[in-house]
């Protein structure tokens, strides 16, 4: 009788208590739930408006280049913040007679990140919920740009 609740002590109790230890030294662990969802969605998304930037640059005007450069930093700062990574870079101000090209390319870039999101829910990759609170955050976005348009 000692012997096999020895036996059940040792590989139920003992196995069980170290068995979080041991998932977190090799690394197995992993974020899950809708933050998870959210923040890997946001990446995504982050990581597409800056591939169309790129895209975007080569052909628009060379002298737009600082607007470019501001809107690359401000993507770059927010996918670093999302993945974790820092990022002490300080951008440089926009030239004001840029500043109508600047407000268009953050409206165009909102509008790319919103077709991620949409796009990572039609393929279940994210859910609704995670969805909407991204959306919600591109709709704020857009509504500041929209107000420093009328300036307000």
């Amino acid at each position: 009788m000692f012997i096999t609740f020895c036996v059940i002590l040792a590989t139920l109790v003992a196995q069980g208590l170290t068995l979080p230890l041991l998932v977190r030294l090799l690394g197995l662990q992993g974020s899950a739930g809708p933050a998870c969802e959210e923040r890997e969605a946001r990446r995504i998304a982050v990581e597409s408006a800056l591939g169309h930037l790129e895209l975007s640059r080569p052909r628009d005007r060379p002298d737009l280049a600082p607007v470019y450069d501001d809107l690359a930093l401000h993507y770059r700062q927010r996918l670093a913040g999302l993945t974790g990574e820092a990022s002490s870079q300080q951008g440089q101000p926009v030239d004001p007679e840029h500043h109508s090209r600047y407000r268009d390319l953050s409206r165009e870039l909102a509008k790319i990140e919103r077709d991620a999101a949409i796009r990572l829910r039609d393929e279940g990759r994210i859910d609704d919920d995670a969805l909407r609170q991204i959306e919600h955050e591109l709709d704020l976005t857009e509504a500041r740009l929209q107000d420093a348009r009328a300036g307000v």
